[in-house]
């Protein structure tokens, strides 16, 4: 209703951003593309709802296997943000390039992840992780294990890092 109702224009932008948000989490992602537009049309919009409005758009077009428009999306928001949003965004960026075989390039923004936003330390341990495959694509095992084993003796965190680590570590073991 904030988004529609004139009395409330200056709740606008603080509406679609959360439409967005919202859509995006219960799966409509024709609804997340037209709301992020609309964050992204809005004037006044900051620049950090600019970002995530980018990042959401990337994450739906990666979804979808758009890559060209995925990678685009995602380096806005990159560019855009020094938050956990930017962070992110660089992540799934070094994550299509991963998947597109350019590892040079994967491993040099998964390190542009560690090494400038460590605040960030969930995307920067995933950031590892990422290195930790690149590596074993490179059939660089000793130093891929070498990275997971730092994660699961470093990382504190209470969410999907350190069993992603694990798993990738028993693969690695069992070759």
């Amino acid at each position: 209703k904030l988004e529609l109702t004139s009395e409330y224009k200056e709740n606008y932008g603080f509406a679609v951003n959360n439409l967005m948000i919202c859509y995006y989490h219960i799966g409509d992602m024709d609804e997340t593309l037209k709301y992020a537009e609309y964050v992204k049309a809005y004037d006044r919009a900051s620049d950090e709802e600019m970002a995530n409005a980018h990042l959401h758009a990337g994450r739906v077009y990666q979804s979808r296997g758009s890559v060209a428009d995925a990678k685009r999306e995602l380096n806005l928001a990159a560019l855009k943000s020094q938050t956990v949003v930017g962070a992110e965004a660089r992540y799934l960026v070094g994550q299509l390039q991963f998947e597109a075989g350019e590892l040079e390039p994967a491993m040099e923004t998964a390190f542009d992840v560690i090494n400038n936003m460590s605040g960030h330390d969930y995307w920067a341990a995933r950031c590892f992780i990422l290195l930790a495959d690149i590596y074993t694509a490179k059939g660089e095992s000793f130093q891929a294990k070498s990275t997971l084993e730092s994660i699961i003796e470093n990382y504190d965190g209470q969410d999907d890092i350190i069993p992603a680590a694990r798993e990738r570590l028993e693969q690695l073991n069992r070759q």
